[in-house]
């Protein structure tokens, strides 16, 4: 069995940031999930909730292990910022009956160049 850390389809065709964030970097993302965020995660709340502390967490130490340059803070507390924005909006009343209205390729045609835009916009400031 091999170690895949990029799943490069996976990051090429990621419909949104928290799909992409998956498809890079996988064995960490997976370490961060599963020894970072679950930790932190309040099992007495509903499981519909978003907990913005567990993932801010995870964020948070992916940005200790990268170290704190300005680029890293951007990058890091912003898809933390963005992956919960987008996890509440998915949730949320409207944006599932827009779901159920709207063909999913005409979905992706229309969320694909937004989130490819707001990431792009994020880690440019990791080059710096």
């Amino acid at each position: 069995m091999a170690i895949r850390n990029v799943n490069i389809i996976g990051c090429d065709t990621a419909v949104d940031i928290p799909q992409l964030m998956q498809s890079w970097n996988c064995q960490i993302h997976h370490w961060l999930k599963y020894y970072v965020m679950l930790r932190w995660i309040d099992r007495t709340k509903d499981r519909r909730v978003v907990q913005a502390f567990p993932i801010a967490m995870s964020f948070f130490m992916s940005l200790v292990w990268h170290g704190f340059w300005s680029g890293n803070i951007i990058i890091f507390m912003g898809a933390a910022a963005c992956d919960i924005i987008y996890k509440n909006l998915s949730r949320a009343a409207l944006i599932q009956s827009l779901k159920a209205v709207i063909p999913r390729p005409i979905y992706i045609a229309l969320w694909f160049p937004i989130n490819r835009f707001i990431f792009s916009f994020l880690t440019f400031s990791f080059h710096f």
